[in-house]
């Protein structure tokens, strides 16, 4: 028998690096690539965005005619950004480089295994960010049994000398899926789906085990902080990129994020508020589009506002001080200008 390397009778497996992509695409249905830091993070940031992400496996002069045949732009190294060309493999600098609708992203990596899986094959980018979405995608879609069986590859990292390093937080990104496609049913898993689920279930601290594992200090220590902290972003994201027609889209069945102004807010309608109190506080929420952790800190100072009782075109609430929220307890300091207003307080 030469096959024992498929994981045979599993629904899902599990595997390192592009050769454990090739081996395991010959009997897979469905192939997951897991590159945290940072092919398939950068991509799932990409496509959020509307971008279609097409994969390259080398990032040399060849490069740049890909992406003129595809007229699309072309992401460089994360040291080579600049101004003129500022799309790069770090996905911080995704998130605030200009839209284009087409972009060419090099990785050896992480394309290569994209590209054993060969056409007729799904192949779904997934990481922290999206870990559950990816992990429901195939079950949806059938996969994830004996007969369909779903292959989640860890990228991995490579050495100086080129062979393959065992990465921490790949390892960790696959767990997650796994976890998820064991959850919606998908199996039996594999022996090795089963570790790396388990390393990722026993793992107390997902980021903090990311950012200081050796992967994650590399970054810190070069300048890019902000990689690891966006990687580690757990579950923030929806988006399901599949690879169709040479490049990564949003799957069409997948659901999108919601947008800021669908988001609800971070606190019901408090008792005894107004509808008109409720309205403001919302669309004050809403209307916050930083990081949801500096909102939740920010609203722990809770506005008061004066509501005028007849509303005209040129009436608006008007804030006249604040409350600061406290476990069990609020305590209200009033500005000294306000002239007894009526107080509600506002998140």
């Amino acid at each position: 028998m030469t096959d024992w390397f498929l994981q045979r009778e599993h629904g899902v497996r599990f595997e390192w690096g592009p050769t454990g992509a090739r081996q395991l695409a010959q009997d897979a249905a469905c192939l997951v690539v897991v590159d945290v830091l940072s092919f398939t993070t950068s991509v799932t940031v990409a496509v959020e965005a509307g971008t279609r992400v097409f994969p390259y496996a080398w990032r040399d002069e060849t490069a740049t005619a890909f992406a003129r045949m595809n007229s699309a732009a072309l992401a460089v190294g994360r040291r080579a950004a600049t101004p003129t060309s500022p799309w790069s493999l770090s996905p911080a600098a995704l998130r605030q480089a200009p839209f284009t609708p087409r972009l060419v992203l090099p990785s050896p990596n992480g394309s290569a295994i994209a590209a054993a899986a060969g056409e007729a094959t799904p192949v779904v980018a997934g990481c922290l960010r999206n870990a559950t979405a990816v992990g429901r995608w195939p079950a949806r879609h059938g996969y994830g049994t004996s007969a369909r069986p779903v292959a989640v590859i860890a990228a991995g990292e490579r050495w100086p000398d080129g062979t393959l390093r065992p990465a921490l937080e790949d390892l960790l990104g696959a767990g997650a899926i796994i976890a998820e496609l064991d959850s919606q049913g998908a199996g039996p898993l594999s022996p090795e789906a089963t570790a790396a689920r388990a390393c990722f279930v026993d793992t107390d601290d997902i980021a903090g085990t990311v950012v200081t594992c050796s992967s994650g200090r590399e970054l810190i220590r070069t300048g890019f902080a902000d990689d690891a902290a966006l990687a580690t972003d757990r579950d923030t994201s929806t988006t399901v990129p599949v690879l169709t027609a040479g490049a990564f889209t949003h799957s069409t069945d997948a659901p999108r994020r919601r947008r800021p102004e669908q988001e609800q807010p971070m606190i019901t309608r408090a008792q005894g508020e107004g509808s008109r109190q409720a309205h403001l506080r919302n669309h004050l929420w809403r209307t916050d589009t930083r990081p949801a952790g500096l909102r939740r800190l920010d609203h722990c100072l809770q506005l008061v506002v004066d509501f005028p009782r007849h509303r005209t075109s040129h009436s608006s609430p008007r804030i006249v001080g604040f409350a600061v929220v406290q476990p069990r307890r609020r305590s209200f300091v009033r500005s000294s200008q306000a002239k007894k207003p009526r107080r509600h307080s506002v998140t």
